[in-house]
C-alpha cells in the first residue's frame, strides 16, 4: 500500500530553490565543523606559531646536545645551546659568519626541520579555528607568519656570541617566507579553498602552473638520476673520506647527516649542469657537462661525485638532452590538455610554461648559491640568472616546437 503524501506538490519547487541557493554561496575555508578550544579567538595563530618554532628549535637542541655528550670536546653546555640555536637559524637558510668567514651556501634538506613543525601547526590552525570567509582565513595565517618571523629573530638575536654572527633581520624575513609557504601550502589542501581558487584561475592558466610543475618535477629527477649515478660511480672515494677525516663509528653520524642534508643542493646543481650553465665549485672553476672539478677540493663525502674531467661526448650529449626532453614533454602536456585550441595558443602556453619552468630552477640555484668561508670556496653553486637565461631558451623553444608539431599534427588527422 502506497504512503499518502503528507506535503503539497509545492514543496518540491522549494527544495529545488533551496538546493540552488546552496549551490551559489560562497565556499567556506573549513570543510568540516571545528572543535571546540578554550584558546581565545585572537591567541590561536601565536600559540600555532610559537609551538611550530619551539618544537623544531628543541628537536635540534636534542640532537646537538647528544652529539655534544658524545664528542670529546671542551666546549661548555651553553656552547651546544648557543650552537643548536645557530643551527636552527641555519634551517631557514639564513647566512652564519664564524670569524672572517660566511657560510651562506646551507643544506636545503635541513629545511625539512621547521617545514614539518609549521604544517602540523598550519593543520591545527585550520581545526582550531571556524572561518566563513577565505579572508578571515588569509587574516588568521598572516598573524601567524608574522609572530613566527619575530621569533624566528629573536632566537637569532640571541644565538650571536664572540664566535658567531647571525643576521636576525634575514632571519626574519626567511623565516616568515617559509611558514609562508607552509601556511599557504596547507590551505590549499582544503578542498573548499581549491575550489575557489580554481574557480578564480583561467583554464590557460591553470593549465601553464600544472606544466611549470611537471617540468621543474621532471628536471628534478633527472638531475637525482645523473647525481645518484655519478656518485654511485665514485662510491670508493665517497667512502674514503670517512676515513681521511676520522670519521668512524659513532662519529660518522653526524657525517652521514650533514651529507644527506646537502644531498638536494647537489640535484639543484646538477639540474644547473643540465641545462647548460653548470656550477662553480671555487677559484673560478664552472663544472659542466664537457669540463670537469680542477684544483684542491674539500674532503666531504658528496665531493667525489664532481666529474674531474669533461665528460665523453655522448655522455654529454645525452645529459644535454635531458632539458630538451623535459620541455618536450610538457609541450606534449599542453596540447593535451587544451585540444581545441589552436596552434599558435598551444605553442605560445608551452613557452611559457617553459620559462616559468626556468624561473623555478633560478630560483632554487639563487637558494644554493653562496660561499663557504673565504679563498677558493668564497663563491661555489650555479648563478642563478645564466640558469634563468639559459633555461628560458632550452625549455621555451622545446616546449614550444613540440606542442606546435603535436597540435599541427593532431589537426592534420582531423582533416
Amino acid at each position: 500500500m502506497a504512503l499518502p503524501r503528507l506535503l503539497p506538490a509545492r514543496c518540491d519547487t522549494a527544495d529545488v530553490a533551496v538546493g540552488q541557493a546552496r549551490e551559489t554561496m560562497t565556499p567556506v575555508v573549513v570543510d568540516r565543523e571545528a572543535p571546540a578550544t578554550s584558546i581565545p579567538l585572537g591567541l590561536i595563530a601565536p600559540v600555532a606559531a610559537l609551538w611550530a618554532l619551539v618544537v623544531s628549535l628543541l628537536g635540534v637542541v636534542v640532537v646537538v646536545v647528544i652529539a655534544w655528550v658524545l664528542s670529546s670536546g671542551d666546549s661548555s653546555f651553553s656552547d651546544a645551546l648557543r650552537g643548536a640555536a645557530t643551527l636552527w637559524t641555519a634551517a631557514h637558510l639564513s647566512p652564519v659568519s664564524v670569524g672572517a668567514a660566511t657560510i651562506s651556501v646551507l643544506p636545503i634538506g635541513l629545511v625539512a626541520v621547521p617545514a614539518i613543525t609549521l604544517v602540523l601547526a598550519s593543520r591545527w590552525l585550520v581545526r582550531a579555528v571556524s572561518w566563513p570567509t577565505p579572508r578571515a582565513g588569509v587574516g588568521q595565517a598572516a598573524i601567524m607568519v608574522a609572530v613566527y618571523g619575530l621569533g624566528a629573530a629573536v632566537v637569532a638575536s640571541r644565538a650571536d656570541g664572540p664566535q658567531s654572527n647571525l643576521a636576525p633581520g634575514r632571519t626574519a624575513l626567511n623565516a616568515a617566507v617559509l611558514a609562508a609557504v607552509c601556511v599557504g601550502w596547507t590551505l590549499l589542501r582544503l578542498p573548499s579553498v581549491r575550489a575557489v581558487v580554481l574557480d578564480r584561475l583561467s583554464p590557460s592558466l591553470s593549465v601553464t602552473g600544472r606544466a611549470v610543475v611537471l617540468g621543474v618535477a621532471g628536471m628534478l629527477a633527472c638531475a637525482s638520476a645523473v647525481a645518484g649515478v655519478s656518485l654511485g660511480a665514485h662510491w670508493s672515494e665517497a667512502v674514503g673520506s670517512y676515513r681521511v677525516l676520522g670519521a668512524t663509528g659513532l662519529s660518522s653520524v653526524p657525517l652521514t647527516i650533514v651529507a644527506l642534508m646537502y644531498l638536494p643542493n647537489a640535484v639543484v646543481w646538477t639540474a644547473a649542469l643540465l641545462v647548460g650553465p653548470g656550477f662553480m665549485v671555487g677559484g673560478g672553476n664552472t663544472v659542466t657537462a664537457v669540463s670537469g672539478a680542477t684544483g684542491a677540493l674539500p674532503v666531504f663525502p658528496l665531493v667525489p661525485a664532481l666529474p674531474a674531467t669533461g665528460a665523453p661526448s655522448i655522455t654529454a650529449a645525452a645529459v644535454l638532452a635531458m632539458p630538451v626532453i623535459v620541455g618536450a614533454l610538457m609541450g606534449w602536456f599542453v596540447v593535451r590538455a587544451r585540444r581545441d585550441a589552436t596552434v599558435e595558443t598551444c605553442a605560445l602556453q608551452a613557452a611559457v610554461a617553459g620559462g616559468g619552468c626556468s624561473a623555478v630552477l633560478a630560483a632554487l640555484a639563487a637558494l644554493t648559491h653562496g660561499g663557504l668561508g673565504a679563498g677558493r670556496l668564497a663563491q661555489i653553486g650555479p648563478s642563478a640568472v645564466s640558469v634563468l637565461l639559459v633555461g628560458a631558451v632550452v625549455l621555451a623553444v622545446s616546449a614550444a616546437s613540440s606542442a606546435w608539431a603535436l597540435r599541427t599534427l593532431s589537426t592534420r588527422r582531423r582533416r
